[in-house]
């Protein structure tokens, strides 16, 4: 029987496809295929209308006051982006990791007011889906709460978000790493789009971190 980790959550692999067959069979109301098919600007770079895909991740609390303030740092965002072209999480060295938690850490070293790693990453995956990593409540549950925690908490002030997001990303390509033929065959699921194996992680990482666990509340837009 083979197991996969989130974290510190399990679930048997079995049990993993039918929870991922539910939420791409487009019966059960799920952000998929709404997220991974939106066109967005229709490129690798981010532009005007990839900074409105998180609202269909159920992110509730996109202002107008981030989206300018997101829309202000494109060229810096794109930037920072380019250097990671081609990029997998899987294969990411340090200086990769590095690079990446600096880009995903740009929400709070450029003070973008309402924004955290959840609506960033909800940006961000979808222009690099095999490198990027989808965060939110839930997931910080799983590598933070659950099981045996794979992340430790810090007092407030004493960890940054940089510095969180360099142990976030560890944490999730060592989860990938272990049983990456497992996700790949998970992922596989989704056909009309597909996704990657960081997607299909997110999907099982929502259900069991959530609330209560996998029957618990549906929704979070918490932004931790």
């Amino acid at each position: 029987m083979t197991i996969l980790k989130v974290g510190g959550a399990e679930i048997e692999v079995d049990e993993a496809k039918a929870l991922v067959a539910e939420y791409v069979s487009k019966s059960g109301g799920w952000a998929y295929p709404a997220y991974d098919a939106y066109e967005g600007s229709g490129g690798t770079t981010v532009g005007d209308a990839d900074l409105l895909a998180p609202l269909l991740l159920n992110v509730r609390n996109l202002s107008l006051d981030a989206y300018y303030a997101m829309q202000a740092l494109l060229p810096e965002i794109n930037s920072q982006l380019s250097e990671l072209a081609g990029m997998t999480l899987l294969e990411a060295d340090d200086e990769t990791l590095s690079k990446l938690a600096d880009l995903l850490a740009l929400h709070e070293t450029r003070q973008i007011p309402g924004v955290l790693l959840t609506t960033f990453s909800k940006v961000l995956h979808r222009m690099a889906p095999e490198l990027i990593p989808l965060y939110d409540d839930h997931i910080r549950r799983c590598y933070m709460e659950l099981g045996q925690p794979v992340i430790p908490t810090a007092k407030k002030g004493t960890r940054n978000w940089t510095e969180f997001t360099i142990l976030w990303l560890r944490a999730v390509q060592a989860d990938l790493r272990v049983h990456h033929d497992e996700w790949r065959e998970l992922a596989g699921l989704a056909e009309h789009p597909t996704i990657t194996p960081l997607r299909a992680l997110d999907m099982i990482g929502w259900r069991l971190g959530r609330p209560g666990g996998m029957d618990g509340q549906a929704v979070s837009d918490t932004e931790v």
